[in-house]
């Protein structure tokens, strides 16, 4: 997956490399996916597909609970659930950091999704 950046799994080399990713403006457009389960990954691979460029990626991780200080630092757009929510998979974000759309496990995950969350990020570039 070529549009893909795999954060580490140890959550002081993790929070090292969105140090890297989430400076504003941020190098690309990032939709961040996070789980291990079937439907997640299945997700994660027709993300990429749909990111097809340098400006676009899809930034995956097993779990992000310890990573949720760093992402509540963010902006967010008014109306959206919060990233603390259980049932949260991913969120999009723009160039400027602002997260646009928050993904569900209960969201019908496919390639009309992945455009959803991307192209929502897209309008705060």
């Amino acid at each position: 997956m070529s549009n893909t950046i795999t954060l580490p799994e140890e959550t002081n080399a993790a929070k090292q490399a969105l140090d890297q990713l989430l400076v504003d403006p941020a190098k690309a457009i990032y939709l961040f996916l996070f789980g291990d389960s079937q439907q997640v990954k299945a997700f994660a691979v027709i993300a990429d597909a749909a990111c097809g460029g340098a400006l676009c990626k899809v930034v995956r991780r097993s779990r992000f609970n310890d990573l949720l200080d760093r992402f509540k630092e963010l902006a967010i757009d008014p109306g959206l659930p919060s990233l603390s929510s259980p049932d949260v998979i991913g969120f999009s974000t723009s160039g400027h950091l602002i997260i646009s759309d928050v993904v569900r496990s209960g969201d019908t995950l496919n390639a009309m999704r992945a455009a959803d969350a991307l192209t929502l990020a897209e309008g705060h570039a």
